[in-house]
């Protein structure tokens, strides 16, 4: 079918009926649009205003530091996900995090190490969700690395929808705009996000994702900030 692109306005064939955008550049360019357009109704921004420090973006405290809060923005995530009715002591959160940490050493790239993780962890839910004698096991053991049956072997998933991607680009749109959706607010705490993201998901007919979006950013401004 034919559509007409909501950024640069050309038409371009697809097949997928919710697919707004001809490219990935221009989904970008449109994001960045909007977060500066809602940003600018609520401050105005002072382009010759200096920073009184050097913002450091490499090195190995910064990446261990980078490291250890995302470690703790995918503990916030999983609670949301897996686990929404249980709270969890502080012990165990703990642990919980220890564990998740194992899953991001060795990253080249701590950022896309999270959106693969966040990728897994929807696509692991959704397959205990197809049969109801499916279910997570507890945090312990389906976060642990080396336990086949948790966030490890939902890997298998994941690299069978990488394989898909590489040969249709769009193909599971909507759970990567779902990663970065969580990406973005996680680090940022960027409130005027979820307009933006809940029009996307509503877009696409993502309807579980739009549920699952507004369930983690109940934890990361409530339950687990």
């Amino acid at each position: 079918m034919k559509k007409i692109c909501h950024n640069c306005q050309q038409e371009f064939e697809t097949k997928r009926k919710g697919k707004l955008f001809c490219c990935e550049a221009c989904k970008q360019s449109t994001l960045k649009t909007s977060q500066i357009k809602m940003q600018n109704r609520f401050k105005k921004i002072n382009p010759n205003e200096q920073l009184p420090f050097v913002h450091v973006e490499e090195g190995k405290l910064f990446n261990a530091i980078k490291q250890v809060k995302r470690t703790e923005e995918f503990f916030v995530f999983c609670h949301s996900m897996l686990w929404s009715t249980r709270d969890f002591k502080e012990n165990e959160q703990n642990n919980c995090k220890r564990l998740i940490a194992e899953h991001f050493k060795g990253s080249s790239n701590l950022d896309e190490t999270f959106k693969d993780l966040v990728e897994k962890v929807v696509l692991a839910k959704r397959y205990v969700l197809e049969k109801p004698y499916r279910f997570i096991a507890e945090p312990q053991d389906w976060l642990n690395i080396k336990f086949y049956n948790g966030l490890t072997g939902a890997s298998k998933w994941h690299e069978a929808l990488q394989e898909q991607r590489k040969l249709t680009p769009d193909f599971g749109e909507s759970l990567t705009v779902f990663s970065e959706a969580i990406l973005n607010y996680s680090e940022q705490r960027n409130i005027l996000d979820i307009v933006f993201y809940r029009h996307i998901f509503i877009s696409l007919k993502a309807w579980d994702l739009l549920q699952w979006y507004m369930n983690a950013i109940m934890h990361y401004q409530f339950i687990n900030f």
